[in-house]
């Protein structure tokens, strides 16, 4: 709300401004940016409204209030619908030449209706609108100030975040090539899993491949960066190599943090285990010491997903992480695993502040399975040439 009132508040001082300076058309000022600024952030409704109010006040400052309005409106309501998400530059260029012709059209049919001619329309009001929409291209700066200010995340950071050459995902790809494997398995579940729920698919591909940034820190105590049958967990006891295990989760907190990932890249890490325990080394305790063995040394320690993409993710992990230890990848078996998983983690309670419906995840398991399917897909054997 502090965001959306401050820029609605200054696009007005600026018409203001501008206004007061008489020598200087008021059409010089980029309004559609306003609306595009919004619309990165929230969403093209809001964007929308927030045009049309902010116009409706800056009418009343200019000297024709009516044209001001048939201009602004419209320019600013098509460029939010051109502007679907503000992923790359080229985006914006388009827009911004969108904004200069519904601009230019909007005034020559006012003017024709107003001088009935060609010859009374006053053309030189048509550099404005070009200056206009050559000022919209601000709007990708104006956006990573946003950002730093207000904590926000827009698609541009996102993509940014997910290149495979980042440093941190680069130094996982090094130091942990297993694990990035992984995560990128999980990401490609996780993505097509909520771009089909409507949520972010962004933000989701972006958490997918951070969550397991901690197994960065000791890199051979996960089984997936494990090589020539070196376990160093035969050394340790089973609560210490639970701890270990599970402090790659705050780890990963630590490490997102000192590398600048933002907060809701790090909520991906922190909720993709919840409050499940270590299972392999929690029931092996359990058997060794046949007795109850005091589970909060064997227990993530949250908190739970609160979103639809952070529960997507860390029903992505875990599937992902099970489907490996599957001896036969056959419809039955995947389907099977993916039931038992959903099952374990509605009665663990693991989902209950994750807003899915019983649909929701019906749609998950249908698009896990189907993933899957293509992930283990068997390939025929090639028939040997006869000598």
């Amino acid at each position: 709300v502090t965001f959306t009132l401050m820029m609605m508040l200054m696009m007005i001082i600026f018409c203001r401004i501008i206004v007061s300076a008489n020598n200087v058309s008021v059409y010089i000022v980029p309004f559609t940016a306003l609306a595009l600024i919004i619309r990165t952030f929230l969403d093209a409704r809001l964007a929308i409204f927030v045009n049309t109010i902010t116009a409706l006040i800056v009418g009343f400052m200019v000297p024709n209030g009516y044209e001001f309005l048939l201009l602004s409106i419209p320019a600013g309501t098509i460029a939010v619908i051109s502007q679907n998400k503000l992923q790359r530059r080229d985006q914006l260029i388009l827009t911004s030449i969108i904004i200069f012709f519904v601009y230019a059209f909007t005034y020559f049919g006012i003017s024709l209706i107003q001088e009935a001619s060609l010859a009374g329309i006053d053309w030189t009001i048509i550099k404005w609108f070009a200056i206009n929409a050559a000022l919209t291209l601000i709007t990708y700066l104006v956006v990573f100030v946003i950002e730093k200010t207000f904590g926000f995340v827009s698609d541009v950071t996102l993509i940014e975040l997910s290149y495979s050459n980042q440093k941190l995902l680069r130094k996982l790809a090094e130091e942990a090539p297993g694990t990035f494997q992984h995560s990128l398995q999980v990401a490609n579940l996780a993505e097509e899993a909520v771009l089909r729920l409507s949520g972010n698919p962004l933000l989701v591909r972006a958490g997918a491949l951070y969550h397991d940034i901690g197994k960065l820190t000791a890199p051979q105590y996960f089984i997936e960066n494990q090589a020539l049958g070196i376990n160093p967990h035969d050394q340790l006891s089973f609560e210490e190599s639970a701890k270990i295990i599970m402090e790659h989760v705050s780890r990963g907190v630590d490490l997102a943090r000192k590398h600048k990932i933002p907060e809701q890249i790090i909520d991906f890490i922190k909720t993709h285990h919840g409050t499940t325990k270590t299972s392999y080394f929690f029931i092996e305790s359990n058997n060794q010491n046949n007795q109850e063995t005091d589970e909060s040394r064997f227990t993530y320690p949250g908190p739970l997903p609160s979103t639809r993409e952070t529960a997507v993710v860390m029903l992505a992990d875990s599937i992902e992480a099970a489907s490996r230890s599957l001896d036969k990848k056959d419809n039955d078996s995947l389907k099977n695993l993916i039931d038992k998983i959903f099952q374990q983690k509605i009665e663990a309670g693991q989902l209950d502040y994750a807003p899915l419906t019983f649909n929701d995840i019906s749609l998950l398991k249908e698009i896990f399975l189907e993933k899957l399917h293509n992930i283990y897909h068997v390939r025929i054997n090639y028939p040997q040439k006869d000598l």
